[in-house]
């Protein structure tokens, strides 16, 4: 296996790592987690109380952001078997831009 070979299933495993936690963060993450209350320094019914309205407004953030990273895994994976796997020579710099300016800003 050449070096081309291994780089382009390192993206297509990322990839599909992205596209996993992303079905997750959609489908199956809850709108806050027991350790958040915590983390503010409150309570769930004070939050509740506080914010009515964001308990039923988080699900749809999670659904957006589950959605944005799903499609980033799915746009890496096919990347990588076709331009990157090619050896186009933008490919490597696209995909690194890419990976910083979503992922890399989102895990800041």
């Amino acid at each position: 296996m050449n070096e081309r070979s291994i780089a382009s299933a390192s993206l297509v495993l990322a990839g599909m790592i992205l596209m996993g936690m992303g079905a997750y963060f959609a489908f199956l993450r809850p709108s806050l987690l027991p350790e958040d209350p915590r983390f503010m320094g409150t309570t769930l019914a004070e939050i509740e109380t506080a914010m009515p309205g964001l308990l039923a407004w988080l699900p749809h953030v999670f659904r957006v952001l589950g959605g944005f990273m799903f499609t980033t895994g799915l746009l890496t994976a096919y990347v990588a078997v076709t331009v990157f796997k090619a050896g186009q020579s933008a490919a490597a710099a696209v995909i690194a831009v890419a990976g910083l300016t979503s992922i890399g800003w989102m895990a800041h």
